[in-house]
């Protein structure tokens, strides 16, 4: 992703991982959850907390869109309509 994106491979990795954390530990607590409960309830509680961590920390920690297009006009990457690329 980070070759289609022209992207700096450490810097894509760097952001993404927080992402990869979050998963990572909400599948740990789910596996924890499916031992101790042996349900199949478990898969959909986990994917409703996965849905709720992962919209938390994004409005916690995310950029804003203004951000990405502030950034995306400065290196002359901006696809947005009435971009000055040409």
């Amino acid at each position: 992703a980070s070759v289609g994106a022209d992207c700096d491979h450490l810097s894509h990795v760097w952001t993404q991982a927080a992402y990869a954390g979050i998963t990572g530990l909400v599948a740990l607590v789910a596996f924890l959850l499916g031992g101790l409960y042996e349900s199949y309830w478990v898969l959909p509680v986990a994917i409703v907390l996965l849905a709720i961590v992962m919209t938390a920390a994004l409005r916690a920690f995310g950029s804003t869109h203004d951000t990405i297009d502030a950034g995306a006009a400065t290196l002359g990457n901006s696809t947005r309509a009435g971009s000055n690329r040409t």
